[in-house]
C-alpha cells in the first residue's frame, strides 16, 4: 500500500502537458446530489466530517503506520486519528460547515496524511472532493499529492506508484494530474497532465473525477472537473489491471526522501465534500430529452416546471435538477434574466421551477427562451439538454361603452367619452372620418358641422349654423398596452333654425369645406379597421352639459353617455 523510496520513475518526456478537451459547463453551480437509491449515481461512500462518527472510510495512514477503522469509530479517537495528523475543524473559508485538516509536520520524515476508501469492483465511478489550499501553504520542489487511487503490490513484491494522482506543484504553481502505466518490466512510465486552472490560495476548489476503470478487454476513461468544468479527458490504459482495481486514498502525501527536501514548517491542507458514486449501471439508462413548455398569463407572475415533461424513462436519476438555468442572449447560463419591455425571469435551483413576471405594458407572446439542465450520460460524463420555454400574456380587452347626447342650439358642446375608462391614454383619443377612414384631430361633415379632439379626451362639435339633425364621428384611443380602441360619439341637434336666406348646405358631401386632418399611425385608419363596409363604429358618450336635453322629451340630461351599447357594434349608414 505505500510507495517504496526505491520505486524507479521514468517520466514520460512525450506528453508533458494534457490537451483540454470538452464544453465547460461552468454555471451550474454543485456536483450531482441525484438519489442515493438508484443503481445509477448511487452512493457509495459520503466523507462524513460533519458527523461524529466516522462513517465508511476503511483506515488512516501516516507515515509507515496504517491503522483499520473500526465500523462506529468516532473522529475524536485519538488512537486512530493521531491528533497532529487528522483534525475536524471550522471551515477555513468562514462557512458553518465542518472539514478536514490533514498536517504533515515539517521535521524532515513526515511525509503523508490520508485517509483510505477500498472495496470497489471494476466499473465506472464518479470521485469528488474540495481541497483548500491555505495562504501559509509551504512550497515543495516536487509535487504533493492530495488525491490518489493506488494499486496494490506488484508481483515481484514490490509497492510501486498510484495509477492516478492529483497534485500541487507548488514552486510552479500548478495542478497536475499524473497517469502511471505499468511496463513490462514491472517499472511505471509517467505521464504528467498540467492542468490549465490556477493553483488558488485561500479558497476552496471543488474537483471531479469520473473515472471508467480499464480491463485487458475494455478501454478506460478519466474525464476530471475542476468548479463544473471540464479540464482533462483521457482515454486507454488507466490502472495496472490487477485482481481488484485501485483503492482511493485523500489528504496531504510529500516524498521528503527525494533531493533537495529541507525541513519546514507544518504543512496543511483542508479536504470537504468527499463522495463516490457508482456509475456502473448508467450505460442501460435513455438520457433525457427536453420537450417545449408553454403558458399563458394574465399579468401577473407564473411559474413553471420544464422538467416535469423532460425526464425520459428511467433517465431520472441521472438529472441534476438543481442545475437548472436560462440561456441568455449571449449563451450564458444564468438564474435571472431581465428582458426589456417584456418581463423578469427567474430559476429557483431548489425547485427547479422558472417563474416569469410581465412588464406592466406587456401584452403579446415573449420571446422564445431557453434552458439547459446537466445530466450524467452513459459514458459517465456530464452533458446537458434541455428546450424552450413561451409565454403568452394576455390582458383584459378594454371598451369604450358608446353612447349619444342631444344639443340645443348653434353652440359648441364638449363630450367626455372617455370619462370612468381606465387603462387608456386620453391624450391619444383620435377621431375617424366616416368617409374616408382617416384618422386626424378634426373631421368636417358638410351640411352638419365639426367634431374637434383637442388631445385631452374629450370631444367637441361645433354645428353649422341652421343644422337640425345626427351627426356621428367614429373614435379611437390607444390603451396602455398599445392596443387600439374603438367607438364613436353622436349628437342630435335640435332648435337650431337656418336665418331667413341662407341657402342650406348640402350634407354628405366632400369639397373644399372638409377639413382633410392627418392619418392615423395604426389602430383605425383608411385599410378600413374604423369604418368597415359603410357602416360607422358604435359611439362613445360623455358628460352632458345642461344645455343638452334628452332626445324627443326635451327633460335635460344631467348624466353620461347612455348605457347598454357595445363598442364592438356598428350603425348602420344611410345606405
Amino acid at each position: 500500500m505505500r510507495v517504496s523510496r526505491r520505486t524507479l520513475f521514468r517520466l514520460s518526456g512525450a506528453a508533458a502537458v494534457g490537451a483540454v478537451v470538452g464544453v465547460p459547463l461552468a454555471g451550474f453551480g454543485a456536483p450531482l446530489t441525484a438519489g442515493a437509491a438508484e443503481a445509477c449515481n448511487a452512493l457509495m461512500h459520503q466523507d462524513g466530517f460533519g458527523s461524529p462518527t466516522v462513517g465508511s472510510w476503511l483506515e488512516s495512514d501516516f507515515d509507515s503506520t496504517s491503522l483499520r477503522i473500526p465500523a462506529g469509530s468516532r473522529w475524536d479517537d485519538a488512537a486512530l486519528f493521531n491528533p497532529s495528523r487528522f483534525a475536524i475543524v471550522p471551515d477555513p473559508a468562514g462557512s458553518a460547515e465542518s472539514v478536514m485538516r490533514f498536517t504533515v509536520p515539517g521535521n524532515g520524515s513526515a511525509y503523508r496524511a490520508e485517509l483510505m476508501r477500498r472495496q470497489l469492483s471494476y466499473g465506472r465511478y464518479r470521485f469528488t472532493v474540495s481541497v483548500f489550499v491555505p495562504q501559509d501553504f509551504v512550497p515543495y520542489r516536487w509535487d504533493t499529492i492530495v488525491a490518489q487511487w493506488h494499486a496494490f503490490r506488484l508481483p515481484n513484491g514490490r509497492d510501486t506508484n498510484p495509477p492516478l494522482a492529483l497534485s500541487i506543484d507548488t514552486l510552479a504553481p500548478v495542478w497536475d494530474f499524473r497517469i502511471a502505466q505499468l511496463q513490462p518490466d514491472l517499472t511505471t512510465r509517467i505521464t504528467r497532465y498540467v492542468l490549465p486552472v490556477p493553483v488558488r490560495y485561500g479558497a476552496w476548489t471543488d474537483w471531479s473525477f469520473d473515472i471508467v476503470w480499464s480491463t485487458p478487454t475494455t478501454p478506460g476513461r478519466v474525464v476530471i472537473l475542476q468548479d463544473g468544468a471540464e479540464v482533462l479527458r483521457f482515454d486507454g490504459v488507466n490502472n495496472y489491471h490487477q485482481a481488484s482495481s485501485p483503492y482511493f486514498q485523500t489528504g496531504i502525501y510529500r516524498p521528503v526522501w527525494r533531493n533537495g527536501y529541507a525541513p519546514t514548517a507544518p504543512v496543511h491542507i483542508y479536504h470537504r465534500g468527499i463522495t463516490i458514486r457508482d456509475l456502473t449501471a448508467c450505460a442501460t439508462v435513455p438520457a433525457p430529452t427536453g420537450v417545449p413548455d408553454a403558458m399563458t398569463s394574465d399579468g401577473e407572475r407564473v411559474v413553471l416546471s420544464p422538467l416535469a415533461n423532460d425526464l425520459a424513462v428511467g433517465a431520472a436519476t441521472t438529472v441534476d435538477p438543481t442545475s437548472l438555468r436560462l440561456v441568455d442572449a449571449d449563451g450564458a447560463l444564468v438564474t435571472e434574466l431581465d428582458v426589456p419591455g417584456e418581463g423578469l425571469w427567474s430559476v429557483d435551483p431548489a425547485t427547479a421551477q422558472v417563474s416569469f413576471a410581465a412588464a406592466a405594458t406587456f401584452v403579446g407572446a415573449v420571446d422564445p427562451r431557453s434552458y439547459r439542465v446537466r445530466f450524467v450520460a452513459a459514458d459517465g460524463t456530464f452533458q446537458t439538454f434541455g428546450s424552450e420555454l413561451t409565454i403568452e400574456v394576455r390582458r383584459a380587452e378594454i371598451t369604450v361603452p358608446s353612447g349619444a347626447v342631444t344639443s340645443s342650439g348653434p353652440g359648441t358642446v364638449t363630450l367626455t367619452p372617455l370619462a370612468g375608462v381606465g387603462d387608456v391614454n386620453a391624450s391619444t383619443l383620435r377621431l375617424v372620418d366616416p368617409l374616408t377612414s382617416e384618422e386626424s384631430s378634426t373631421v368636417v361633415l358638410d351640411g352638419q358641422g365639426v367634431f374637434a379632439a383637442p388631445g385631452d379626451g374629450t370631444v367637441e362639435f361645433t354645428p353649422e349654423v341652421g343644422f337640425e339633425g345626427v351627426a356621428s364621428v367614429g373614435l379611437v384611443v390607444d390603451d396602455r398596452f398599445d392596443r387600439a380602441v374603438v367607438s364613436s360619439v353622436t349628437v342630435s341637434v335640435i332648435d337650431n333654425p337656418r336665418p331667413a336666406g341662407l341657402a342650406p348646405t348640402e350634407p354628405g358631401l366632400s369639397g373644399a369645406s372638409r377639413s382633410p386632418g392627418s392619418p392615423g399611425s395604426g389602430g383605425v385608419g383608411s385599410a378600413g379597421a374604423g369604418v368597415r363596409d359603410g357602416r360607422m363604429l358604435a359611439a362613445t358618450g360623455g358628460a352632458v352639459p345642461s344645455s343638452l336635453v334628452a332626445l324627443g322629451v326635451g327633460a335635460v340630461v344631467a348624466g353620461a353617455a347612455l348605457a347598454g351599447h357595445d363598442a364592438r357594434t356598428s350603425s348602420r349608414s344611410a345606405d
